[in-house]
């Protein structure tokens, strides 16, 4: 008889999931406030940063 060997798991692969995750609530998030801000301000260059780095 051969035993049917189970295959680990991948963590890193849940990671990834994870981080993916937050990017996309981080973008969807900046992306929203960003209609509420100067353009010349701090806030929108905090806003700008954050949202093309989720990208």
């Amino acid at each position: 008889m051969t035993k049917n060997k189970i295959p680990q798991r991948q963590y890193h692969l849940d990671y990834l999931r994870v981080f993916a995750s937050v990017a996309i609530i981080l973008l969807h998030v900046t992306a929203q406030n960003m209609d509420y801000v100067g353009l010349a301000g701090t806030e929108w260059n905090i806003y700008n940063i954050c949202n093309s780095a989720s990208r």
